[in-house]
């Protein structure tokens, strides 16, 4: 009964946000979609093969969080990993109140993916998109990077959703509503602390890059600039290179301060074990933090891996994986050459994306693993792509609209044409 009834006001919530956000944000369709999706991915993969290794290790820590509870141990949850104690006790909560059923966890997974689509476009909006914000919705929905990473009974549907409200009030305070995007953006990145950290310190950096770009700091600033520019001619030119240089550096210090303590030979060597599919053959920290091991480990971050390292079904998988990732750096490209009106946007994206991409790149040892966090950088690229799809579709179904008007008025021509002439 508690299972029937857990499942039920969960999915209800998830339905309520279909029609009530759907409605405010014009994703109703894109919504039910992700819904669908979520549903589909989620009790299929579960019904089909059951729970892998490390959603049971989630649902055993959050049981144990619930029986640390119910007997009065002094704090409930023991030897909890910082990365991973929050889905625990998200997951512990739901248990207390419907009980320990894993069908529960996964209708929690369904709701916070169905919150995705009205969420990034109300971001979209907020960072100046206008319509194409709307083709956000869609790619929220449908993006096989998404919807696949975030099954099951582990914490990925609820990193997604954290990272979804990171970008709601990054846009916030882009569009000079600071105090709303503040009191968004400070919670998740507390909560982001507990679930991921590397993913905390990205949004500390995204919460710093929007203040900087905002438009009421972005203007003074330009205009101070402009101004000193024609005063001092090559030098201030110079030193506005520097300047943007070390904004740039900044990112990478945090991140590097953050992970600088970490055992890298240590790390990779294990993520790199030959027993693993998906490990990246002799993979070592000397090599990944050399100049050339860290242009090739960008590019394989990209793309990766290459076709001459694919030796198994599952890197297979991965390679057209990155042949995916590589359209959408095309994509990228594409739309900041294209849409200058939204450059100022999209670098708030990029930037913000830039340390956590270069932290991915360094310590390449498994494109499993590398998969799993490209699917967070690329929750943050989805802003800066959606401009180009929503116009080239919208020039797609032009295009097919004027086909069919020609073929229409052609065959209007050819019926009304005398016979015999």
């Amino acid at each position: 009964m508690g299972e029937l009834l857990g499942n039920a006001v969960i999915l209800s919530l998830a339905l309520l946000s279909v029609v009530w956000l759907g409605r405010k944000t014009g994703t109703t369709v894109p919504s039910f979609t992700a819904f669908a999706l979520a549903i589909a991915v989620n009790f299929g993969i579960y019904i089909t093969w059951g729970l892998f290794d490390d959603q049971e290790l989630y649902f055993s820590l959050a049981t144990k969080f619930v029986d640390d509870v119910f007997s009065a141990a002094p704090w409930p949850g023991v030897a909890l990993d910082t990365n991973k104690s929050s889905y625990v006790y998200v997951l512990g909560l739901l248990f207390m109140v419907f009980g320990n059923h894993i069908t529960v966890g996964l209708s929690l997974n369904v709701t916070l993916m169905t919150l995705l689509p009205p969420i990034l476009v109300r971001t979209g909006k907020n960072f100046g998109l206008g319509h194409s914000s709307f083709a956000l919705g869609w790619l929220a929905a449908v993006s096989p990077p998404i919807f696949l990473w975030g099954f099951g009974l582990k914490k990925e549907a609820l990193v997604f959703f954290l990272m979804a409200l990171l970008l709601l009030g990054m846009s916030k305070i882009f569009a000079s509503r600071e105090i709303a995007g503040v009191v968004i953006s400070v919670p998740v990145i507390i909560f982001l602390w507990f679930t991921r950290q590397e993913l905390a310190i990205v949004g500390l950096i995204g919460v710093v890059m929007s203040f900087v770009f905002m438009t009421a700091n972005f203007s003074r600033l330009r205009r101070g600039l402009q101004s000193t520019l024609r005063g001092t001619g090559r030098t201030a030119r110079i030193l506005l290179a520097a300047s943007v240089g070390v904004i740039l550096v900044i990112p990478v210090y945090l991140v590097s301060r953050h992970i600088g303590s970490l055992n890298f030979s240590g790390i990779i060597a294990e993520l790199s074990q030959g027993g693993q599919e998906t490990a990246v053959p002799l993979a070592s920290w000397e090599f990944n933090s050399s100049p050339g091991g860290l242009a090739y480990n960008w590019l394989r971050t990209i793309i990766g891996p290459m076709l001459w390292e694919v030796s198994n079904p599952s890197l297979l998988v991965l390679f057209f994986e990155g042949v995916a990732y590589g359209l959408v750096a095309f994509l990228v490209v594409r739309s900041f050459w294209s849409f200058p009106a939204h450059r100022r946007a999209f670098s708030v994206l990029a930037l913000t994306a830039a340390p956590l991409f270069l932290a991915i790149s360094l310590v390449l040892a498994n494109y499993g693993l590398t998969s799993r966090l490209k699917a967070h950088v690329f929750l943050f690229l989805l802003p800066v792509v959606a401009p180009y799809v929503f116009h080239t579709w919208n020039s797609v179904r032009s295009k097919v609209e004027g086909w069919k008007s020609e073929k229409v008025v052609f065959q209007s021509s050819a019926e009304t044409e005398p016979h015999g002439s």
